[in-house]
C-alpha cells in the first residue's frame, strides 16, 4: 500500500471514528475525536493502551481524569497479563 493511500484509509478512519463519537489515538497519540469527557479520556487511553499519565495532559480536566483513571487501570492490570 503506497503511502498517500495508507494516509487516506488512516484519515477516512479517524474521521468515521469521529462521527461515532469515540475518541481514537491518531499516530501521534492525540485524541482525534469527541475529547472532553471523563469517559471520552478513558476509552481513548483504553484504546490507545497509554502507559505514561504525562500522554494524558493537554485537555479538559474531565479528559484528563478518565484518562490517568484508565492509564491507573491499565498498570493495575498489566503484571497479571503477564503472568507476575
Amino acid at each position: 500500500m503506497s503511502v498517500t493511500a495508507r494516509s487516506l484509509l488512516l484519515a477516512s478512519f479517524a474521521t468515521l471514528s469521529a462521527c461515532a463519537g469515540t475518541p481514537v489515538a491518531d499516530a501521534g497519540l492525540r485524541c482525534a475525536g469527541r475529547c472532553e469527557t471523563h469517559e471520552d479520556g478513558y476509552q481513548w487511553a483504553q484504546s490507545g493502551t497509554l502507559s505514561d499519565p504525562k500522554q494524558c495532559e493537554g485537555y479538559s480536566l474531565e479528559f484528563t481524569r478518565g484518562c490517568k483513571d484508565a492509564v491507573n487501570d491499565f498498570s493495575q492490570m498489566r503484571p497479571y497479563s503477564q503472568g507476575l
